[in-house]
């Protein structure tokens, strides 16, 4: 997998590179009993070494009837250094934390199209979300790193009867004088909530997590 660069939203990149990202059919831990970790809320910058491509992170919380350990991830990201040229790629991602030492692991809706600019109702009630995504969020010096789980790892965990769960392939059909593969469709786990609490304490974090996500530096308040 390429690394998750700040040219857009790695939720956004996932999806069009045809990524098949590993969804939970329950959270580590009820929305409702997540703590809110305002030590997390701020601007947080990323600017790409190579081509200029600036991304921004903000993380925030809600006010009103949402449970307060709902945080919002709002990601802007200019791409292209050109103004005359640039696009900006926005989501909006709504998402609770289940902290295990050092390490936020975040979770959100998983949303089957691109994530949208703007946050539905739906989105927030987390009671009807059918699957969540999973992600990493940790510290690295003063900065920030988001990181994907990495589909390989956990395809290979529920395939060993490590994680409860189920891997869906579809055949794609050969052409003269090649053998028909099998690649993955979905990667679904079944683990209930308890199972994935104990499974996030005790695996290696570092195995199942992609470590070449965004890194991300603080923007101090002017």
């Amino acid at each position: 997998m390429k690394r998750v660069t700040s040219g857009l939203v790695p939720l956004m990149l996932l999806l069009i590179g045809g990524c098949c990202y590993p969804e939970f059919e329950h959270p580590i831990i009820k929305p409702s009993e997540a703590p809110r970790y305002e030590e997390l809320f701020g601007l947080h910058r990323e600017v790409e070494p190579q081509n200029g491509v600036t991304t921004w992170l903000h993380i925030g919380g809600f006010d009103g009837d949402v449970p307060k350990g709902i945080h919002r991830f709002v990601w802007v990201s200019d791409s292209s250094p050109d103004r005359a040229t640039s696009r900006l790629d926005v989501a909006d991602l709504p998402g609770f934390i289940f902290k295990v030492d050092q390490t936020y692991i975040i979770q959100c809706p998983s949303m089957p199209n691109e994530p949208s600019p703007r946050l539905s109702i739906e989105q927030l009630d987390f009671d009807h979300v059918k699957t969540f995504w999973i992600f990493r969020l940790q510290k690295v010096g003063e900065d920030l790193r988001w990181d994907c789980l990495d589909p390989n790892a956990i395809k290979d965990l529920i395939e060993q009867g490590a994680l409860k769960g189920e891997v869906e392939f579809e055949e794609r059909e050969a052409t003269e004088g090649e053998v028909a593969v099998s690649r993955v469709k979905r990667i679904t786990v079944t683990a209930s909530s308890d199972e994935l609490q104990r499974f996030f304490r005790k695996v290696d974090l570092d195995s199942i997590f992609l470590s070449n996500g965004p890194r991300f530096a603080r923007v101090e308040a002017e």
